[in-house]
C-alpha cells in the first residue's frame, strides 16, 4: 500500500507558532499522523480491487462448474428414474392388457355356449311344433 507522507517536524512547528507548547505540538501532531495511517489501511487500491475481482471470478467460475456437474448428475439420474416407471408401467400396461384379452375370452367362450344352448333349444322347439303340426 503507497503510504502518504505526513511531515510531524512541520506540523510541530506549526502548532508551536500557534502558541502550543512544543509537548502538546508533539502529542497532537502524532495524533494526527496515527489517524491518517489508520484511515489509509482501510483503504482500497486498484490493484487490491483487481485482485479481488480475478478471486471472485473464479470462484464464480468454480461455483458454476460445479453446479453445472451437479444439474448433469440430477439430470441423469432424474432420466434412469423416468426410465424405470417407463418399465414398470409398460409392464402393468401389458398385465392388463393380457387380464383384459384373457377376460374378453372367457366372455366368447361363454357367449358361444349360451348362443349354442338357445339355439339347441330352439331346435327342439322348432321340431316340437313341426311334430304337433304334422300329426
Amino acid at each position: 500500500m503507497a503510504a502518504v507522507l505526513f511531515d510531524t517536524l512541520k506540523v510541530v512547528e506549526s502548532l508551536k507558532s500557534s502558541g502550543f507548547s512544543d509537548e502538546q505540538a508533539r502529542g497532537l501532531s502524532e495524533a494526527f499522523k496515527t489517524t491518517q495511517e489508520t484511515s489509509i489501511e482501510g483503504l482500497a487500491t486498484k490493484s487490491g480491487l483487481e485482485k479481488v475481482r480475478l478471486a471472485l471470478k473464479s470462484d464464480i467460475e468454480t461455483v458454476k462448474l460445479e453446479l453445472t456437474a451437479e444439474i448433469e448428475k440430477v439430470r441423469l439420474e432424474l432420466k434412469a428414474e423416468i426410465e424405470k416407471v417407463n418399465l414398470e408401467l409398460r409392464a402393468e400396461i401389458e398385465k392388463v392388457n393380457l387380464e383384459l384379452r384373457a377376460e374378453i375370452e372367457r366372455s366368447k367362450s361363454e357367449t358361444l355356449k349360451w348362443m349354442f344352448i338357445f339355439l339347441a333349444g330352439q331346435l327342439v322347439a322348432i321340431f316340437a311344433m313341426l311334430k304337433a303340426f304334422l300329426k
